[in-house]
């Protein structure tokens, strides 16, 4: 199974050179309608390493992501207020819905263009110190963990895959900790541990 994995690795590497969109995709297809008539024979060793290699492609097509369209149109819309007092909020003008509180201009503009990995990381609306920053998910609207600063917010959605990620207890300083979740069933893995321990337990 080993070669099935360097394989699955070698048609991936093909697909980002090939001229012609598709013919990857098309292989991709008859290999996973013989995977449909296989899966339920396969032995849990098989079973063990086409899911690895499978996760390999994952991981290797998720740094393309950000370049795929988004439903979504996201950009600032102001408060209407004057000076200080303005504020602006990422809005999504196809459902004119406002996603989570306001903040200011630069700082909503560096939230829609720091999306990854579906993630966008969403203002508490607070002011200074107090303004805190949760990861939503953008096909969802979702919010994943508790708030924490912008700049680990924007970490954790870009160590992020499309199985995992970590999320904050919401807590401050040496009290904050984190947590694996699976993003397909929201639900925790573990308990709570250092930021980057638990980086490092997310499957690549």
């Amino acid at each position: 199974m080993k070669k099935l994995s360097s394989l699955v690795l070698c048609l991936t590497f093909s697909m980002i050179s090939l001229a012609q969109a598709g013919q990857l995709a098309d292989r991709a297809q008859d290999i996973a309608d013989r995977l449909n008539s296989a899966e339920r024979n396969l032995t849990g060793r098989d079973a063990d390493d086409i899911n690895y290699a499978l996760e390999q492609v994952d991981y290797l097509l998720q740094r393309y992501d950000r370049w795929q369209g988004s439903e979504k149109q996201f950009t600032c819309l102001s408060n209407g207020s004057y000076g200080s007092l303005e504020k602006f909020s990422v809005t999504d003008l196809k459902a004119n819905a406002k996603w989570g509180g306001e903040t200011s201009l630069a700082t909503c503009q560096d939230l829609i263009a720091s999306q990854a990995k579906g993630f966008i990381c969403l203002s508490n609306g607070s002011y200074g110190s107090l303004e805190k920053f949760t990861a939503a998910e953008v096909q969802s609207g979702v919010k994943f963990g508790g708030e924490t600063t912008l700049s680990t917010c924007k970490k954790v959605t870009q160590e992020s895959t499309r199985s995992y990620i970590c999320v904050s207890n919401g807590s401050y300083g040496s009290l904050e900790k984190f947590t694996l979740v699976d993003r397909k069933k929201r639900t925790p893995i573990g308990g709570e541990t250092q930021l980057q321990t638990c980086l490092n337990t997310i499957p690549r």
